[in-house]
């Protein structure tokens, strides 16, 4: 027991070293705390030598060999006496058991945790699962899990995300008293920099390929639109983030994205650019869903006749094959970041994006992209230039999806149009598609922490 400074302030440390571990230490504040705990460890390493003492060879060597065994098996000595004690009670949990309940936790709603990640886990950990049923979760080991993961069909990517299951599986396991340790605590995901494809640039539309997406949209459907264009205007996550976007989160000048559906649970608001907000409108007009129901089955739909994607059907098969034909997942995401980092700069596209550094977005999202590369990209798809015989700035479209189609081929439909009043129309108003002069209810989450508040807009 010494006196020592630390910090700047004298501190008492009581240093030890445990037979079955590293060396020890412990600070504290008086003289007194020390030498109390310095008694205590002093009393228990006694007591501890006197029983062992008492045994005679042969009961120390049993006590070292079942506690290897336990060990190895995951539970401990006292566990396993518990368990005589009560008669047995206590029944081993079999791996499925311990699986099943695992989800059933997970998909409790007050989790708050998505399909996507529910999909996970439920395919990770139950491939594991699988051929294991019967087997007592206490004798999984961390073997078990390496030679799972060393499968030669997965790549770097592939095997830190079923780690990832794994270890979440196992941490329920163990707060949950059937383990002491985790199979998985020990090993280590791939490192960034180990990664094959560290220096691949992410997937990225070009101004034609976008241009194809949003006449295929606006041909066909037109409810995809605010979806498609907070992701490709926006930045905005696909499913969790623009697939939950309600009409409320919407104002003329920036969406709120929910902290229920961001990525790291917090609120932020993005700026609505001024090609979005002309898109918005349209969609609007057009009685546009907030969020889209169907949504994967909509999306296909459209990407397919953009020419992004083809769907391959297989019989005996319900869905179909997705073969990609310029589409990456987050595609639009990647877009709008290498389209807005040029011409905004690293501070405000890490600011509407959600993410905490620079490392994340020069490492996923920046292209070589050019700044007149991307003041064309914001320019030339605005829908004025877009669709010019569909869309004149003193005019809002608020046909039905059929009819414009026919009114730009000429045919018997005819595209109703209504003229906007002067000063309408415009950056810095909401959009609404409410009559004129009523207000909109505003959102409980609306008005909170700089939030625009919205005023009407005459239809």
């Amino acid at each position: 027991m010494k006196l020592k400074v630390v910090n700047g302030l004298p501190k008492w440390v009581v240093d030890w070293t445990p037979h079955d571990g590293p060396r020890k230490r412990r600070f504290f504040d008086t003289k007194t705390a020390a030498q109390n705990e310095k008694d205590a460890i002093e009393k228990q390493n006694r007591e501890a030598g006197e029983v062992w003492a008492a045994l005679d060879a042969k009961d120390r060597l049993e006590i070292g060999l079942l506690m290897r065994r336990a060990r190895d098996a995951g539970y401990t000595l006292r566990q396993a006496c518990d368990f005589f004690e009560k008669g047995g009670s206590g029944a081993v949990t079999l791996l499925s058991i311990a699986y099943n309940n695992f989800m059933e936790e997970r998909k409790d709603p007050k989790r708050g945790l998505s399909n996507k990640t529910l999909m996970a886990l439920k395919s990770n950990v139950g491939r594991f699962v699988d051929g294991r049923e019967n087997i007592p979760v206490a004798r999984i080991t961390r073997n078990d899990l390496v030679e799972y993961l060393r499968n030669p069909k997965w790549g770097p990517r592939t095997y830190n995300a079923y780690l990832t299951s794994l270890a979440t599986f196992f941490r329920w396991c163990v707060k949950s008293d059937l383990l002491t340790k985790s199979p998985a605590s020990s090993l280590d995901k791939i490192g960034k920099k180990q990664m094959p494809d560290l220096d691949v640039a992410p997937a990225v539309l070009n101004t034609e390929q976008c241009r194809r997406l949003l006449r295929a949209t606006l041909e066909f459907d037109r409810g995809l639109i605010p979806y498609i264009v907070v992701g490709m205007f926006g930045g905005l996550r696909p499913m969790k983030e623009a697939g939950k976007l309600l009409r409320e989160d919407v104002s003329a000048k920036l969406l709120m994205v929910r902290g229920a559906s961001a990525k790291d649970r917090q609120r932020r608001y993005v700026d609505v650019h001024p090609t979005m907000l002309k898109w918005l409108k349209i969609a609007l007009k057009s009685k546009a869903q907030f969020p889209p129901a169907n949504l994967r089955r909509r999306f296909e739909n459209v990407r397919e006749r953009a020419g992004l994607i083809k769907r391959v059907y297989t019989k005996g098969k319900e869905r179909p094959i997705i073969e990609s034909t310029g589409w990456e997942q987050d595609c639009l995401r990647h877009t709008f970041a290498s389209h807005y980092l040029p011409v905004h700069g690293a501070e405000k596209t890490i600011e509407q994006m959600g993410h905490g550094d620079y490392g994340m977005l020069f490492t996923h999202y920046r292209q070589l992209i050019t700044k007149d590369e991307a003041e064309r990209f914001w320019s030339d798809l605005a829908p004025e230039n877009l669709i010019p015989t569909l869309f004149d700035p003193k005019t809002i479209i608020v046909d039905q999806v059929a009819d414009n189609v026919a009114a730009q081929a000429g045919d018997a439909g005819v595209a109703h149009v209504v003229n906007v009043p002067p000063g309408h129309g415009v950056v810095g108003e909401s959009i609404s598609d409410s009559p004129k002069g009523e207000r909109e209810q505003p959102h409980p989450e609306s008005n909170t922490h700089g939030a625009p508040e919205k005023l009407p807009i005459a239809a």
